[in-house]
């Protein structure tokens, strides 16, 4: 609210604030709209004033300034006179064009204001712009780094792609390479295996043979005839040792070698390796002790056959290559152990096989554990062998949880140490037994071990009161090769027993069918048209004959196999080139136990 010539003494009233339509006589004219006209005002409502005195009002005019329908401002006019009609008139004239003007100064403040928050508003979008020009070069900047990015990342991932696709390429070769590996592993376990069966068969009989010319039945032999034929029959025994080792390997290397934990008695050791070694060690003049610890507990776990595989070959390589001097086995209990190729951090066992021989020099010290090679692979050798029983030790020591060691120094000897881990029994715990055809199995490789370590002396054989049961009995021997079925005719001849023979599975049968009497049948697992496994099923199932005795005969030697043949329906299972101690006393207990 604004005056002209207005009274200092009324501030209140000429704040200069704005007026509530309503509100007052002013704010009820805004809201009304029409003109207000008031007399006998009151001596303190306003004052007059001039330069030389001042008075009252009598009369005063509230009139709207109105633009377009809308109260723009509300005039109010004092006099000292009540006014004319013309002065009305006047004053309405004025009313109008002071709603143009008013509604003009307005809308012209509103545009000042608006201009000036404009150039405000422009000053700060300049800022803004700056700012913002600065982020976009900052921004061009990042970009054409990202681009340099981007284009080596490009260019890695098109390596990573060509990587990629040599990378698969690589494996599809690979892939190709390992089926042929596998597939030339197939082929050569198969062929070995077959080998054996083809070298097994004639070695049978002539280790039968040889072994009955040797034990000189009919004393028809001089003692220089009889030489001969112990040369044949260790010279086939050398032989059955190699198709062993080839055997070992092949089931090393093909993966289907297992092993059998069992409580071993180390105080069995000492004898049982002197047992194999001390006459050899005599007749060479060479010293020869086993020693055993006194920390070194009575029992432990492992598998037995295989340890006492591991022990013989690295004895015989100690005897093989000492002339003078000796031959120990040392075995220790250690807390722990670690080389570069091997680490326990628990008790174990070492076996230290130690011998005065010639040595093995530096650069051969790790070409002797591969397979086939040896220190001295020349013609010109001195010393013979195939070059696989390190092979095939560290390879057995691998599958005990263990590791093998050496220590040599050419000329001087040699020491190599058998590690295995040191599984003791504990309190209250007794020994786990094979039950059975496992058990048949170990009890069978056990003798089978034990038979191609001795010669048999058959003549005592002849004065034992146990094999006299053999007398009068019944015996079918089946085999496809006449030879087989010759030697163990010749062997079987001293125990008076009635034998029968047949070259194939149906003759087999047909003997099996016409013989009630039959005692026992020996068994050749390899026969054309109908092998033994189908001849054992037809026996064991369709005749119905679950009684009768039958060994399996086989040049096969795998664990699978052995298991198949029992599982067939064999009561026992015999390796080819068999043993003739072996086989009758086999013969016994099976008769025995029918009886």
């Amino acid at each position: 609210m604004y005056s002209y010539a207005g009274a200092e003494n009324k501030e209140a009233r000429l704040s200069g604030d704005l007026v509530q339509p309503g509100a007052g006589l002013i704010g009820q004219c805004a809201l009304d709209q029409r003109v207000n006209i008031i007399e006998h005002l009151p001596e303190d409502y306003v004052y007059i004033s001039s330069g030389l005195g001042r008075t009252a009002p009598r009369f005063a005019v509230i009139a709207p300034i109105v633009f377009e329908n809308k109260t723009v401002a509300v005039l109010e006019v004092a006099a000292l006179t009540r006014w004319a009609p013309y002065h009305f008139e006047l004053l309405n004239e004025l009313l109008q064009m002071m709603g143009v003007t008013v509604n003009s100064v307005m809308t012209r403040m509103e545009i000042q204001k608006l201009l000036h928050d404009s150039q405000v508003m422009n000053e700060e979008l300049q800022v803004q712009s700056e700012e913002l020009q600065v982020q976009s070069e900052e921004l061009q900047v990042q970009t054409e780094e990202l681009q340099n990015q981007t284009s080596e990342l490009l260019t890695v991932n098109k390596e990573l792609e060509d990587q990629k696709s040599v990378a698969e390429n690589a494996a599809i070769e690979l892939e190709r390479y390992n089926e042929q590996l596998e597939l030339s592993s197939r082929y050569k376990s198969e062929f070995l295996a077959n080998m054996s069966h083809e070298l097994r068969t004639p070695l049978n009989s002539m280790l039968i043979l040889s072994q009955l010319l040797t034990e000189n039945r009919n004393h028809t032999l001089t003692e220089e005839e009889q030489g001969y034929a112990s040369v044949i029959y260790n010279s086939g025994s050398d032989l059955l040792s190699m198709i062993n080792d080839i055997l070992d390997l092949s089931k090393v290397e093909a993966g289907k070698m297992l092993v059998e934990m069992d409580a071993v008695n180390l105080t069995e050791l000492p004898s049982l390796l002197q047992g194999y070694f001390g006459k050899l060690a005599e007749g060479r003049n060479l010293e020869f002790e086993v020693n055993i610890g006194a920390e070194v507990p009575d029992l432990f776990f492992t598998d037995e056959m295989r340890m006492h595989q591991i022990l013989r070959n690295l004895l015989s390589n100690a005897f093989k290559f000492t002339q003078h001097g000796s031959v120990s086995v040392d075995v220790h209990k250690l807390d722990s152990y670690s080389d570069m190729n091997y680490a326990m951090n628990e008790s174990l066992l070492s076996f230290a096989v130690k011998d005065t021989g010639i040595g093995i020099s530096a650069e051969n010290r790790e070409l002797i554990f591969e397979a086939f090679r040896q220190a001295d692979g020349t013609t010109a050798r001195r010393f013979g062998g195939t070059g696989l029983g390190l092979s095939i030790s560290l390879q057995l020591a691998k599958l005990l949880g263990g590791h093998i060691s050496l220590e040599s120094e050419e000329g001087a000897g040699s020491t190599f140490t058998l590690y295995l881990p040191c599984r003791e029994l504990d309190s209250g715990e007794e020994p786990d037994s094979l039950t059975g055809q496992t058990q048949a199995a170990a009890a069978s490789e056990q003798l089978e071990s034990a038979g191609r370590e001795t010669q048999v002396n058959s003549k005592d054989l002849l004065f034992e009161k146990e094999f006299q049961k053999l007398q009068g009995r019944t015996v079918l021997i089946v085999d496809d090769d006449a030879r087989n079925i010759f030697a163990l005719q010749k062997g079987l001849e001293p125990y008076e027993m009635n034998i029968l023979t047949a070259q194939t599975g149906y003759e087999c049968l047909q003997m099996v069918r016409e013989q009630p009497d039959l005692d026992i049948v020996l068994l050749d697992i390899m026969m054309p048209n109908l092998d033994g496994y189908d001849t054992l099923s037809i026996i064991r199932e369709e005749l119905l004959l679950t009684e009768l005795p039958i060994i399996a005969i086989s040049a096969k030697t795998m664990k699978e196999d052995r298991e198949r043949c029992l599982t067939a329906g064999a009561s026992d299972f015999i390796s080819k080139p068999v043993v003739m101690k072996d086989v009758v006393t086999r013969m016994c207990r099976w008769i025995q136990e029918r009886a």
